[in-house]
């Protein structure tokens, strides 16, 4: 397997494609602040759209004894959202950020596979959808899984 550093690194780099357009944050525009891998509170996130990648951990098999392993890692991609309008629902705005974020990890027919070090990365584990309430503020947390090998 190859570093799990480099992998998450590499899907990491896929994921700052996102990234609003700037000098310093070369991106497309769909969020308003940089990808991050370090978790923030939402209090503490002025701009939004927001996207944090975090390690949750792997699942390692073996198909023979003394044979190649299969590792799964995993990680989830937390989306904050904040709309101004109390009577407007969540939902469309964050379904279309989801999608986008589909589309930038895997943007063909073909899988991710971050240049060879893995066999893909899915968008293939839950997503759950924490709506605002009053302060009109949306968590959304997607799970990935990429599969390596030895």
């Amino acid at each position: 397997m190859q570093s799990r550093e480099l992998i998450y690194s590499s899907l990491f780099q896929v994921l700052q494609g996102l990234n609003p357009t700037t000098d310093a944050f070369p991106g497309d525009g769909t969020l308003a602040s940089p990808v991050s891998r370090r978790l923030r509170p939402f209090t503490q996130v002025a701009l939004q759209p927001a996207l944090f990648m975090l390690e949750t951990g792997e699942d390692a098999t073996y198909q023979l004894r003394e044979g190649p392993r299969t590792t799964h890692l995993t990680c989830s991609l937390v989306l904050y959202t904040r709309h101004d309008d109390p009577n407007e629902a969540p939902g469309p705005i964050v379904n279309d950020l989801i999608d986008h974020i589909e589309y930038i990890v895997r943007p063909g027919p073909r899988e991710q596979n971050l240049g060879g070090l893995v066999s893909w990365v899915r968008f293939a584990a839950r997503t759950t959808i924490y709506e605002g309430d009053s302060t009109q503020q949306t968590m959304t947390v997607m799970g990935w899984n990429i599969l390596s090998t030895v």
